[in-house]
């Protein structure tokens, strides 16, 4: 999923402030081209983090600010854990062992989007209200 922000202030401190926060947040800056690019692990979902690309692009006296989120890794390692988790429940419970596996992995697979939207969402959400207050900070100090 992409989600773009639009922000009132320059590019180049646009950069600086999501470089801060991702910082202080304790997420790993992966990549970073100053002052258009950020990439960053970012929380987990199920112990897995998730990368976080971020694309600052000037427009009009603004910024846009596009979030791309990539859960593949999460979810390569969620099938991995389940076929672990089939093959062992397949050995020790046979048949039956199976079967709940497979239920348990159709549960799984209908819960994981709705679980990575709330996660893009909560992410959206805190780095907005960030770059919303520094934007008040600049309008008050002018």
């Amino acid at each position: 999923m992409a989600e773009t922000v639009t922000v009132n202030l320059p590019a180049h401190e646009v950069y600086r402030l999501l470089v801060d926060y991702f910082k202080r947040e304790r997420m790993r800056v992966k990549y970073s081209v100053e002052p258009s690019l950020i990439e960053v692990a970012a929380g987990s979902l199920l112990g897995s983090p998730h990368d976080v690309k971020t694309e600052i692009a000037p427009e009009n006296g603004k910024t846009l600010t596009e979030f791309r989120f990539d859960f593949a890794k999460t979810y390569a390692g969620m099938l991995l854990a389940l076929m672990i988790c089939l093959v062992i429940l397949g050995l020790l419970f046979g048949p039956i062992g199976i079967a709940l596996m497979l239920v348990g992995a159709a549960m799984t697979a209908i819960g994981a989007p709705r679980k990575t939207h709330a996660l893009e969402k909560s992410f959206i959400d805190k780095v907005t209200s960030y770059l919303s207050n520094a934007e008040k900070a600049e309008r008050q100090t002018k």
